[in-house]
């Protein structure tokens, strides 16, 4: 599809700005019915085509936002319909969106990494939106270089819409690495990216600032006069209960709350009623409930939910909550070593997915998924620990390194290190 639109993102922000009016707190309700697009004149003209779809992709963007499942799958559904020929990054786009709001982050990951795969009709749209969307995803994973590649992707294309979020993204990955330096300087960039009339990116924000400050807003950085920031945070954070919201920001609140002598009740009040239906927002609620009940056997079946998930920041922080719970040293023990565990497993996740150590002589020769399997087997695991760790089977393991010793010239997997280090130096 070739259409020619002047300006696709300029079109995209003004409609979800439209959109995105009627959920805000203290003018309607959040579950304000979102106003979507009428449909095309000409059904044939492409231009008027891809406009409808770009607009369709705003109206989802804000029932994603507000976690309205329902309508975001009928948006979807439409956006599938007519854009599969035409427009099929958008429609992955789209799925990968409603798979997030679902809670499979796995899958929406997947789906992101498909639609950067294709062509792209709209390079200045929806390149720089999958970009950061599956590096938030990938920050949530703990695949944490990856997702930092995905970010400094997404800045070739200039100040793009979402530079508000991908800061906040940014900003946490170094939180989590301990670097509390490049943490702040990611956040004081911030407010120049502020788009007023629009809250994109600015609840990401927020959040960041709780972790990166401890609680403390930047209220003094942040413009009162944007519309997208007068508003309390806490009614911002209300409106926006997708399940990775709700899982990074929940706890953390729970836990300043009650480190600072506060009462969590209010919190509690709040979080309970979501916290029962199944869904993974459901499950980010139960964690925070179980958090202030003290209920390590809660604390326990959510970490061992989120370790089965591959949500391994998540996990890791669950399971240092049951051992703080836990009233024997037994306990306090066995959930401290399965959060050591699965940080141990992050640490390996994060040099295969990076691949740092594998001479271009070699890469060149191999297919990605056989760069994965050589540099988890080069690290020293069975083919067992490299399924887990690349969420495949053993089989598909063995299968890659027989094409791989076959490609390299090798018969056996002691001799990958050797084959490594000799085209290192070769190098």
């Amino acid at each position: 599809m070739g259409p020619t639109i002047d300006d696709p993102t300029t079109a995209f922000l003004r409609y979800l700005t439209e959109s995105d009016a009627a959920t805000r707190p203290g003018t309607a309700s959040v579950r304000t019915a979102v106003r979507l697009p009428p449909p095309p004149d000409d059904h044939d003209d492409e231009t008027q085509q891809a406009r409808y779809l770009i607009q369709l992709f705003a109206a989802l963007s804000v029932e994603c936002r507000r976690a309205d499942l329902s309508a975001a799958d009928a948006i979807c559904e439409r956006i599938a319909e007519l854009g599969t020929k035409s427009f099929p990054e958008l429609v992955d786009l789209a799925q990968s969106m409603v798979a997030q709001t679902r809670g499979d982050y796995r899958l929406a990951e997947s789906l992101l990494t498909a639609c950067l795969r294709r062509p792209h009709t709209y390079e200045s749209l929806t390149r720089p939106v999958a970009h950061i969307e599956r590096a938030t995803l990938r920050m949530l994973l703990g695949l944490l270089d990856a997702a930092l590649s995905d970010l400094n992707d997404a800045e070739g294309y200039g100040a793009s819409l979402l530079s508000l979020h991908g800061l906040a993204v940014k900003s946490l990955i170094h939180w989590w690495r301990g670097d509390e330096a490049q943490a702040v300087e990611a956040l004081e960039l911030g407010p120049r990216y502020l788009i007023k009339g629009l809250d994109l990116g600015v609840v990401w924000y927020a959040l960041a600032a709780e972790f990166v400050r401890n609680g403390q807003l930047f209220a003094e950085n942040l413009d009162r006069q944007h519309d997208c920031l007068a508003r309390d945070f806490w009614e911002a954070r209300g409106s926006h209960a997708t399940p990775m919201y709700v899982a990074i920001l929940g706890p953390h609140m729970i836990r300043h709350e009650m480190a600072m002598g506060n009462d969590a009740a209010p919190l509690l009040e709040e979080f309970r009623p979501a916290a029962v239906d199944g869904s993974a927002a459901a499950r980010a609620f139960a964690w925070c409930v179980a958090l202030v009940e003290g209920d390590v056997d809660v604390l326990a079946e959510v970490a061992d939910r989120y370790r089965d998930e591959g949500i391994l920041l998540a996990a890791i922080q669950a399971y240092r909550d049951a051992a703080s719970y836990a009233e024997s040293p037994e306990s306090q023990e066995r959930f401290s070593r399965r959060g050591r565990l699965i940080y141990e497993r992050l640490s390996r996740a994060i040099k295969v997915k990076s691949r740092p150590d594998l001479p271009d002589s070699l890469a060149r020769a191999l297919t990605d998924a056989e760069q994965n399997v050589v540099a988890a087997v080069a690290l020293g695991l069975s083919n067992r620990e490299a399924a887990e760790l690349l969420n495949c089977s053993v089989r598909t393991i063995e299968s890659h390194l027989t094409r791989t010793y076959r490609k390299l010239g090798i018969k056996r997997r002691t001799q990958l290190p050797v084959l490594i280090a000799q085209a290192k130096m070769e190098s």
